[in-house]
């Protein structure tokens, strides 16, 4: 069960976590950017088992990306993303 193996995964590697998520009752609490960046990669897992799967999940993240920076930033935050980019190669 993929909870389940979560859940170990977690427990194996607490220093990774500033704080636990596990209760006490062993249930598993998360954050929404840690379910999304959780959720990223069950999804990469689940399509990279061919080309054209690989393909369509890269269009998609593509066009998600496009949509979240220009309706989620402003103009300012926009512009500094793209100087900050610039200083990577």
């Amino acid at each position: 069960e993929l909870s389940a193996a979560v859940k170990k995964y977690l427990r194996a590697k607490p220093q990774r976590m500033v704080k636990s998520p596990l209760l006490d009752d062993g249930q598993l609490v998360l954050d929404s950017k840690t379910k999304d960046s959780l959720s990223h990669f069950i999804v990469r897992l689940a399509y990279c088992r061919s080309t054209d799967l690989r393909s369509w999940l890269l269009t998609q993240e593509v066009a998600l990306f496009a949509w979240r920076f220009q309706h989620s930033l402003l103009s300012s935050e926009q512009a500094e993303f793209v100087r900050s980019c610039g200083d990577l190669g």
